[in-house]
């Protein structure tokens, strides 16, 4: 139950190893836990009140939304690219669909397209 989670839970706080889940396990996983943790920062003992909870569902991190673009940033109709128009960013469609899976994914999308789009127009120029 409950209680025989939460003492495992201060078990492995204690030695600082998450044979469960494997918290902490990474440098990165570390450097975003709590420093005051201590010997993982990922892990701290439960102890003493007062206890707070939160129901947790998986979900997006956000959507996207924008107009569809080919490998060139150029901005798609029904009969193929509109010249003179490129999309980038949260202008464009993303190509994880309707989703945002993760930090950074939109970032790394705008700085590709932005690229393409920079070739397209230079080629143009």
């Amino acid at each position: 139950g409950l209680q025989a989670s939460a003492d495992r839970f201060d078990q492995l706080a204690g030695c600082g190893v998450d044979d469960d889940f494997g918290r902490g396990a990474s440098p990165a996983d570390r450097a975003r836990g709590d420093r005051a943790n201590r010997p993982n920062p990922c892990l701290g003992a439960v102890r003493s009140a007062p206890f707070h909870a939160v129901r947790v569902v998986p979900a997006d991190q956000g959507t996207k939304g924008g107009l569809l673009t080919d490998e060139h940033g150029s901005v798609l109709r029904v009969d193929g690219p509109m010249p003179g128009l490129w999309a980038i960013g949260s202008a464009a469609a993303s190509v994880t669909g309707a989703a945002d899976p993760a930090p950074g994914v939109g970032l790394a999308e705008a700085m590709v397209a932005g690229r393409a789009v920079a070739s397209a127009l230079a080629a143009v120029s």
